[in-house]
């Protein structure tokens, strides 16, 4: 009996083909482990984001949301990489530290 596994993580799929015999799973084909995570992601959209300078932050996370990011995973991104925020009126501008 043949059965196929799809595993969703993040931002990537990976598929796994696995043939069941007397009980035992032998993989039979696996597509590639995505190596980069949601957060890494996060971070290098960020560092591209900023590095023109200062953005408003209802844009910066406007885009990220749109290229599937989630909103807590910009967040992490952003304090991990120690973005300034400098609150401008009702909103806020995001830099990259220097």
């Amino acid at each position: 009996q043949d059965l196929a596994v799809i595993a969703i993580t993040g931002h990537a799929v990976r598929v796994a083909a696995f043939v069941v015999t007397h009980h035992v799973v032998h993989p039979v084909q696996t597509a590639a482990a995505p190596t980069e995570s949601a957060l890494d992601a996060a971070c290098r959209f960020l560092k591209t984001a900023l590095a023109g300078g200062p953005r408003g932050a209802s844009e910066v996370t406007a885009e990220a949301r749109a290229a599937g990011m989630s909103t807590i995973t910009i967040r992490r991104a952003r304090e991990h990489l120690g973005v300034r925020v400098t609150p401008r009126g009702p909103a806020s501008v995001w830099e990259l530290p220097r």
